[in-house]
């Protein structure tokens, strides 16, 4: 339910150790306007990569308190429509 994402600062994703592909909360978190904190590096190389994602040591997770207390940064990153999604898809 989105309505409870609306009402937190972040969400904190710990995809499975050997996981490289995304779970579905960094979409979420466009949705909502919502930090996240993750475990996961290859986020990096996502076009849901923001300055709202801040990317932690699984082995030694130190969250920096500036991350969380910051405002969400309002920018050009956006959830798609499926309908997007297969136009981008298949003009390739």
């Amino acid at each position: 339910d989105m309505r409870n994402y609306r009402n937190d600062n972040g969400e904190l994703d710990l995809p499975l150790y050997k996981q490289v592909g995304l779970t579905t909360r960094p979409f979420d978190a466009l949705l909502t306007d919502t930090k996240v904190i993750t475990t996961n590096k290859y986020i990096t190389e996502y076009p849901v990569y923001s300055e709202n994602i801040s990317v932690i040591d699984r082995e030694n997770p130190v969250i920096d308190d500036a991350f969380m207390t910051d405002s969400y940064v309002k920018n050009d990153k956006h959830a798609i429509s499926v309908r997007e999604w297969l136009d981008n898809i298949l003009k390739d």
